[in-house]
């Protein structure tokens, strides 16, 4: 779902209680797939809830993780660094000041 950015198979999967911190099979978590594709929609239900800045992205203080932000990907590499290395400066700005925010549930 993340992948192919699709949110409301996100939403479904998380509502079923789908565990969004199991890695694929290269050890890539749906938060840094998400992030390396800029699926803004995808990070937002991922970050659950009240996440809209210009890249729909966080900037709530408070808000509580499904995803943990924390976690690398299967080559060591962080969400922040895999928006980035894509491109996605603004995306990988918004996650920063996002992760400073959170509480990981």
């Amino acid at each position: 779902a993340a992948l192919l950015n699709f949110p409301e198979v996100t939403s479904l999967l998380l509502d079923a209680e789908a565990d969004p911190n199991i890695p694929d099979d290269l050890h890539n978590f749906p938060i840094h797939i998400a992030a390396s594709k800029n699926h803004a929609q995808i990070l937002d239900i991922l970050f659950q809830g009240g996440l809209k800045t210009n890249t729909q992205f966080a900037s709530t203080v408070n808000y509580r993780l499904q995803a943990d932000p924390r976690q690398l990907d299967g080559k060591k590499k962080s969400i922040v660094t895999l928006a980035k290395e894509k491109g996605h400066v603004e995306l990988a700005e918004d996650l920063k000041k996002a992760m400073s925010r959170c509480m990981i549930m």
